[in-house]
Order: structure tokens, then sequence, then C-alpha cells
């Protein structure tokens, strides 16, 4: 005997097949953009959604819009199966992104044919490429740190600037919030980060503070070199020219090697950030 379960007509619950395509229609007129700022290399670019959208947003929306049709009240789980199988996600704009990576968005966003896009997306392979061989480099730097004794190897980044009081007040639009300065140095050998944290009143975020900030923690964790003792000292960061990329930067370095806290330098950037 045929099976015939589900092909009956007593489930008045039952959503209609008209249900599914408008639900599938709804969903590709959403907006997408493509997720660009990622390493992966020779993998298609993925579109996603703006983080401020989520499945229960869109159902609602969409049950508000043909609130009239039959079966709508009952296609919560056919929405949430459909969204699913689009493979879309949700995802913000990354906000610390390096000049190229910007430049080569803009470009594939504005190609007019296939060859100009492909053209586009092979240069941006290749600029990952090469963001990838620094980020291994730095990984091998890190671990070369762990293993030998005379081989340092730090890492710096400024965070973005906190401003605070942090209020949802549409006055505090207009007005001056108060900023400060958090520089992370992360230590690969000991596995630690050191937060060096202070406020405008302090200073600002030029040259001079990331230099103070570095020479003290230099002095503070590392000894004086002694007699035939020996110290190579690799630092990575990023090209922030006013920060880290700099001419006073080099010398701090240099002053650093004649105080014997190291021998040997070397001041690695990296060309992309993520």
């Amino acid at each position: 005997m045929h099976d015939r379960r589900g092909f009956h007509n007593n489930k008045p619950k039952i959503v209609p097949e008209a249900i599914r395509l408008l639900i599938q229609t709804d969903i590709n007129s959403y907006p997408t953009q493509i997720s660009h700022y990622k390493r992966a290399i020779g993998d298609p670019l993925q579109p996603f959604l703006h983080h401020t959208l989520n499945v229960a947003a869109m159902l609602r929306r969409f049950k508000a819009e043909n609130v009239f049709l039959p079966g709508i009240s009952n296609c919560d789980w056919i929405y949430r199966d459909e969204f699913r199988k689009t493979g879309l996600k949700f995802q913000s704009i990354r906000s610390d992104t390096c000049k190229k990576c910007d430049e080569l968005y803009i470009r594939l966003m504005d190609c007019n044919n296939e060859d100009e896009r492909n053209e586009v997306i092979h240069e941006t392979e290749n600029h990952h490429v090469t963001a990838e061989s620094a980020y291994r480099n730095m990984a091998n730097d890190f671990q070369r740190a762990r293993e030998e004794e005379n081989f340092a190897c730090l890492a710096v980044d400024l965070q973005q600037i906190l401003f605070s009081p942090t209020l949802r007040h549409s006055d505090v639009f207009y007005k001056r919030q108060f900023g400060s300065y958090n520089l992370c140095i992360y230590n690969a050998r000991t596995d630690d980060g050191t937060m060096m944290f202070w406020t405008e009143i302090d200073g600002g975020r030029g040259a001079d503070d990331i230099i103070s900030c570095i020479q003290k923690y230099v002095m503070q964790n590392f000894n004086p070199l002694q007699n035939n003792e020996e110290r190579t000292l690799v630092v990575w960061s990023d090209r922030c020219k006013g920060q880290n990329n700099n001419f006073p930067m080099l010398v701090e370095y240099l002053t650093l090697i004649c105080k014997r806290f190291i021998q040997i330098f070397k001041n690695l950037i990296l060309t992309y950030s993520t």
C-alpha cells in the first residue's frame, strides 16, 4: 500500500507553497554586503547581512506585511528553514582595515564587468597572501621567543580612544567627551599582555607617548646586558606613522641599545589589519 502520510487535506495548519516562495523573495530582498576583509585565501567572497538585523526581526516584519495571507501565522519554522538554506550570516563591517583593503573593496563594488571584477579579486588575493606571510612570520617570532632565551618578541597596539561618559542621550553628541588611551604590549615569551593606560590630561597618542610606554616596559621587564650577554628584540606593530612607524621611535630603540637593554633590534610592521 502506497504511503499517503502528509498528502491528505485534513491539516488546517498546512502552509501553502506560495508562502514558501514569498518567504524566499522576502529574504532575497534584504541588501547584502561582501565579506571582503577576510584572510582565507582562495575562498569565494561571501555576502552577509547587516549585524543590526536578525531572523526574528525579519520574521516579524514579514508577518506584519502579509498578515491577511492564509497560513501566515504558522510560517515561523518555514521562514527559519528557508533562511538557513541561504547560508547568510549577520556580521558587522570591520572598522580597522588597511588603506589597500579599503581601496580594493571600493573598486570591487564599482566593477562594470566580470573581467574587471576578476582582476580586482586576483589583486585582493595577492594582497591577502602578503598579509598571511606577515602573520606567519609574526607567529614564528612568537614561537622563537618561547624557545630561545636571548630572543624577545613584543606586539604593540593602541586601542581606539575610550570616551566617557558613555551615555545615549542626544545631547552627548554635541558635547566634548573625555578621552582615555590604552596601549597593549604583548610579550610572547610570558604570554602576558600589559596595558598602559592614561587620559588626555596626562598626554596624547603621538610618538612621544608611545615611546615613553615602550621604554618603561622594556626597562621594567628586561635587565641590562652583562659582559657577553646578547638579546635580540623584535617588535611587531601597525603602520601608524604618528605612533610606531617614525624616526623618533627608531631613536628610542637605539637608546635602548646604548643603555645595553638590547643588542639587536628589529621593528616589523604589519601591512594588513583585520
